[in-house]
């Protein structure tokens, strides 16, 4: 690979999990399930929107008799939700990082997207802009977040630098204002989200959205180089062609996750396909509202 990702990183131990999960039998090997669960915090280290892939595997790996009723399936969710949520922050702090702010490309999408839907600037003031509707038009991209960044060739004017500047001198909160913005134009805001969900869950998409895989080094500082060889030629005209089959598209996955989860009832192997179902469903129907790019490593 040509690059190191997090997303990948998660899904490794999460498919640990499942594998465990698949091995042990209904009661018994605790040993193995404190493995397993210990594997799904891990993950949750990874990435802030990994509480739906993680929570349904650990869930179905607690003991039967931990969830045999309602009051306590719903102490073991709640519990469940807690640790896992608490896990990437208590990381972060673990290892000393620091805010990135990288929330705010989030906000600058959402605010691109419903200017661009609603034609009404939602944008905070910014003296530099005479038009910001206008401006918005040539920056906005239903696809990815990126024409707003700062490493494009040509930078937005409403993009991030932009913004985040002038968020820090009104004092206003960036998630307030994108708050205000949603509840003001609420269609808008849906349109904008279900023409981008729709981009990367490649549901009704005819054009190739992103490579699949990197088939170069970004710039980095630590010297980090690929070298060409046979064998990652050929993984990576795998990864080129499974993106033009069903194996690429998201929205075929949680199709049959929808579909397992609902004859799963009548199979005698309900309680894997249950949380392997809802696991892969909840974590890529929780890119429709919190996604700014459309990569497949994403989903």
């Amino acid at each position: 690979m040509a690059e190191i990702i997090k997303d990948s990183l998660m899904a490794a131990p999460l498919l640990a999990a499942s594998a465990i999960l698949v091995a042990i039998p209904t009661r018994g090997r605790p040993v193995a399930r404190v493995i397993a669960l210990i594997l799904i915090v891990c993950a949750a280290t990874l990435r802030f929107n990994a509480l739906p892939a993680c929570l349904p595997l650990a869930i179905a790996l607690l003991p039967a008799s931990w969830r045999a009723t309602r009051m306590r399936f719903g102490a073991a969710l709640l519990i469940g939700a807690a640790v896992i949520a608490a896990a990437l922050p208590l990381a972060n702090r673990a290892v000393g990082a620091k805010p990135s702010g990288v929330g705010l490309s989030l906000v600058i999408f959402d605010l691109g997207g419903i200017t661009r839907f609603s034609g009404v600037d939602a944008f905070p003031a910014d003296d530099d802009v005479d038009d910001p509707v206008a401006v918005n038009r040539h920056c906005y991209k239903p696809e990815r977040w990126d024409s707003y960044s700062w490493w494009v060739p040509d930078p937005c004017s409403l993009g991030f630098d932009a913004m985040d500047d002038v968020f820090k001198q009104s004092g206003e909160s960036p998630y307030r204002h994108w708050l205000g913005a949603v509840l003001a134009h609420p269609v808008a805001y849906a349109e904008h989200r279900l023409t981008h969900f729709n981009i990367n869950i490649r549901f009704l998409v005819h054009d190739e959205v992103e490579r699949p895989v990197m088939g170069q080094i970004p710039p980095n500082d630590w010297g980090f180089h690929l070298t060409p060889n046979p064998v990652l030629t050929w993984l990576d005209r795998g990864a080129r062609w499974s993106a033009h089959t069903p194996l690429g598209w998201p929205v075929w996955w949680m199709a049959l996750a929808i579909g397992l989860f609902v004859i799963a009832p009548g199979l005698p192997s309900q309680r894997l396909v249950i949380p392997l179902a809802l696991s892969g469903l909840l974590y890529g129907l929780g890119y429709l509202p919190a996604s700014v790019a459309c990569e497949l490593r994403y989903l």
